[in-house]
């Protein structure tokens, strides 16, 4: 079991998460990476640890309670305390933005659907479940958009813009409720 400072990324496979969690590893955490598609997510582990960083990787579907428990048992086992979890696993459930059927007119029940259960539940879960491990010090970081923000809402990519709009409000809720910790939550 390590002492050493834990940081939570979701979607760390690719993108924005992979990046994260390669700066957090060169600041001197430990990184936990996690993805919902296995193999990408142990060929970016492989990559960070090629480059000589401190990382591990779990399996993680934000949409599974069962595999938001199984990674709150593999962190009590291997790990003290988390300090930073990184809310960055998300879709884009909508079409093209130039294509017409990105129209609020044409949206599909079930990809907004989709995009709630990913973008906004998702990191529900996650901070339910792993904000405890922090005991009262720590950061949350909830990947968002400017199409989340409603001072920017247009129109087209109603799935998309509805599931970052409520996980901003989240964030909000949990802001209000960790007043008295030092935990820091905040949207980006």
């Amino acid at each position: 079991m390590t002492d050493k400072s834990v940081a939570i990324v979701t979607g760390a496979n690719r993108g924005l998460g992979l990046e994260t969690s390669r700066q957090l590893a060169r600041l001197g955490h430990h990184v936990l990476m996690t993805s919902r598609n296995e193999v990408d997510g142990q060929a970016a582990q492989q990559m960070l640890l090629n480059e000589g960083l401190d990382v591990s990787y779990h399996p993680l579907d934000v949409r599974s309670e069962a595999s938001v428990l199984a990674v709150v048992q593999h962190f009590r086992q291997h790990h003290k305390r988390l300090q930073i979890l990184v809310n960055n696993a998300g879709i884009f459930p909508d079409p093209s933005p130039e294509d017409s059927a990105s129209s609020i007119f044409n949206a599909e029940i079930e990809n907004v659907l989709n995009g709630f259960d990913t973008n906004t539940l998702g990191p529900l879960r996650l901070c339910q479940a792993l904000i405890p491990l922090m005991d009262g010090e720590g950061c949350v970081v909830n990947v968002s958009s400017g199409m989340g923000q409603l001072s920017e809402m247009g129109g087209c990519c109603p799935s998309y813009r509805l599931s970052k709009t409520a996980l901003n409000a989240l964030t909000r809720i949990f802001s209000e409720e960790l007043k008295q910790t030092q935990i820091k939550i905040n949207s980006i």
